[in-house]
């Protein structure tokens, strides 16, 4: 289960940094072209080096989460820090306007990256402290700076009052998505069980999410003939995947309704089942099935059916990937086939005798009629 929970951090992270990088990227050279080449936007050198630092590091967390989930804790902390340094640096200048201004849309937008990007409350909480006490202890010499009190000690009240609220709420969104993992999880492993009972199926299944493949039974494999396929060391069909996306197939039927495509993009189609053939060469086949049309070069053809259903399993939509072996009906169509010619071509060479004989009947009866009665 934590396999597959890193597994989803992977992904999730790979395609949300895989965005977030460039638009910093394209920040980082708009300002920097803004301020070298215009006098319209003046930026200072740090929010160069800050933005590339941020672009870097972005870049940096994309390239290593796709291999270790552990890193997918530094998303939440690096964002925050860089939306602070922007509305604690870059657009505050003092006044009343500008703090009110900044303190709405700095603790909306750090709010809405705790939510969105939160997996280690104790790192995000940690990164967090500093930052406010920061931000508070600016505002605070520009608001209240001729107001006599003890000034270190209230700012670490109000600190330690923002940064526990904070902390509950990011311990408690790690502990809500963990929960709602498990508990997909949960009712997953019941479909699983379930979907256990298909395993000795001739027909081949495979539950499919979000382009990957959750789950395959034997006889999926076997009847796309994958002889080089074994299952034991393919947990996340991965290897299926990438041979299902290699092997060709033909679509059965009249001319304009045929056409060639994979097994993998049938999925994608917009034909919701249909018969196809398959062209195996013989180095490909495990064992040689009789059923199977032999080609002059060597190679088999296999007919199989291929449908698609939407189905729901814990409340996430995914695609049932049902394949039939049709090899025996087409044997048999192909026998009924000749049955009833060979009926045919019988009927007719026995309607030839008849008539021969009938004509040779009628020709000895002329024949005697002119033949003498003593010889």
């Amino acid at each position: 289960m934590r396999q597959t929970f890193e597994r989803e951090k992977k992904t999730y992270y790979a395609r949300v940094l895989v965005v977030i990088w460039p638009i910093l990227l394209a920040l980082t050279v708009s300002l920097f072209c803004l301020s070298t080449f215009t006098d319209y936007y003046d930026t200072e050198v740090a929010t160069h080096i800050v933005n590339a630092v941020a672009t870097c590091l972005c870049l940096a967390l994309w390239l290593l989460v796709r291999r270790w989930a552990v890193f997918s804790w530094f998303v939440c902390p690096l964002l925050t820090a860089f939306a602070f340094y922007y509305f604690a640096m870059v657009d505050y200048d003092g006044s009343v306007v500008s703090i009110y201004y900044t303190l709405i849309v700095g603790i909306t937008s750090t709010y809405f990256i705790l939510v969105i990007f939160n997996e280690n409350w104790l790192l995000s909480s940690l990164v967090y402290t500093p930052l406010l006490a920061y931000y508070m202890k600016k505002t605070g010499d520009n608001m209240i700076v001729d107001l006599a009190g003890d000034e270190v000690g209230e700012l670490v009240i109000r600190c330690v009052f923002c940064v526990f609220l904070y902390t509950i709420v990011a311990y408690k969104i790690e502990a809500l998505n963990k929960q709602a993992f498990l508990g997909q999880q949960t009712a997953e492993k019941a479909f699983y069980r379930w979907l256990k009972i298909f395993e000795t199926f001739p027909e081949g299944l495979a539950l499919l999410r979000k382009g990957q493949i959750l789950y395959a039974n034997r006889s999926f494999s076997t009847l796309f003939e994958l002889a080089s396929y074994d299952s034991s060391k393919d947990p996340y069909n991965d290897r299926l995947q990438t041979l299902l996306q290699g092997t060709e197939i033909q679509r059965l039927g009249k001319e304009e309704d045929a056409y060639t495509t994979t097994a993998w993009d049938f999925l994608e189609h917009q034909e919701k089942g249909a018969p196809f053939s398959i062209n195996i060469r013989a180095e490909d086949i495990a064992e040689e099935n009789s059923e199977m049309q032999r080609n002059t070069d060597g190679s088999f053809t296999k007919y199989i059916s291929m449908n698609k259903v939407n189905v729901n399993v814990a409340g996430s939509q995914d695609k049932l990937f049902v394949v039939r072996d049709l090899n025996s009906m087409v044997n048999l169509q192909k026998l009924m086939y000749t049955k009833k010619h060979f009926n045919y071509f019988t009927e007719k060479v026995v309607r030839q005798i008849q008539e021969s004989s009938e004509v040779s009947l009628i020709n000895l009866q002329k024949l005697d009629s002119h033949l003498d009665a003593q010889g």
